[in-house]
């Protein structure tokens, strides 16, 4: 696999100069020193220490694959490359993050090699870069600003409140079990293509609508009714009170829903595992891109998983954050 960045290197260098291939070339050549030091991490048996190099060049890879001046025939070698790194890094057997209690503060340097590369400038594409960065901080710490590290442990955290566990674990596994046979979908085929893609997003609009009741956070898909000609004062007053009492009904749902769980591991895992198997859908983002029939279908998924998926994962971030900040703070004081 490094042979082949190598050759992709050269390739690049032997081409024209222009101003737009330089930031990639520099991408390939930053990946391929990532890769090169987690083959030399993984020979050693430094399987954390390797896979976090190897993530980091696997990130940037997904990020160059998606920038606009690289070949056709470039952009394949990148993702081979990617889904190469990817899968020794679901083979490697990680230690587990250390409890937050067992932490030792010591002087030591901040590597800042591995942050990750600006997010894209497509909304519906940053999705995907959003969930390859908090992958990489799950399986192994890493940043998810330039200011700002996540160690793993951060996720990993005995007693956290999570709202609407129930609902989002069952979210999250019907999403997978429909990305694990996406992949083998005939995208040639394109009628029968759509057909799956419109079922899938389908299949997302009832899980959004089912997650609104439950979480402020997420937004139900409205769809357009038929407005009356005309309603009498007495069915405005009942149609109100419906509205209120749905709004009443919503509200008190979502207060009671708080879990707190003693250990949130399967949780986070099943999170992980949405994360790494969505990444195809970025691939098809940027193949299908002028395809007006699959392109607005896989514009809906990617929107799912940014203003859904994305947006209530970030609020248990902010929680699990807010709580590992306290206890670190406690951990310097008596």
């Amino acid at each position: 696999s490094t042979w082949g960045l190598l050759c992709l290197l050269s390739l690049m260098a032997a081409e024209p100069a222009k101003t737009k291939t330089i930031p990639v070339s520099s991408a390939l050549s930053a990946a391929l020193v990532r890769a090169n030091f987690a083959v030399e991490l993984d020979s050693k048996g430094k399987t954390n220490e390797a896979a976090e190099y190897y993530l980091a060049a696997a990130n940037m890879l997904a990020d160059i694959a998606n920038d606009p001046t690289l070949a056709a025939g470039q952009r394949t070698q990148v993702r081979e490359l990617n889904h190469t790194y990817m899968a020794r890094i679901q083979k490697m057997a990680l230690a587990p993050p250390a409890p937050v209690r067992d932490i030792e503060f010591e002087e030591c340097p901040i590597f800042v090699m591995n942050r990750s590369l600006q997010p894209p400038s497509l909304i519906v594409r940053r999705a995907f870069w959003l969930m390859r960065v908090w992958a990489k901080t799950i399986m192994v710490g890493g940043y998810i600003t330039p200011q700002l590290y996540v160690p793993r442990a951060l996720w990993y955290q005995s007693g956290a409140k999570h709202s609407a566990l129930a609902q989002k674990i069952e979210c999250c596994e019907t999403v997978l079990d429909i990305l694990l046979k996406l992949p083998s979908e005939d995208t040639t085929k394109e009628t029968a293509f759509v057909a799956t893609l419109e079922n899938f997003c389908e299949t997302l609009d009832t899980l959004q609508n089912v997650l609104d009741k439950h979480l402020h956070v997420v937004v139900g898909v409205k769809k357009e009714e038929a407005q009356p000609e005309a309603m009498s004062a007495s069915q405005r007053i009942k149609d109100k009170m419906r509205r209120i009492g749905s709004t009443i009904s919503k509200a008190s749902t979502r207060l009671g829903n708080s879990v707190k769980l003693d250990d949130n591991t399967a949780y986070i895992e099943l999170l992980l595992q949405v994360f790494i198997k969505a990444q195809f859908l970025d691939e098809w983002c940027e193949d299908f891109r002028s395809n007006a029939a699959v392109k607005p279908r896989l514009d809906r998924i990617a929107k799912f998983f940014y203003e859904v998926v994305c947006t209530f994962v970030l609020e248990d971030f902010n929680i699990l954050l807010t709580r590992y900040t306290s206890q670190m703070r406690t951990s310097f004081l008596p």
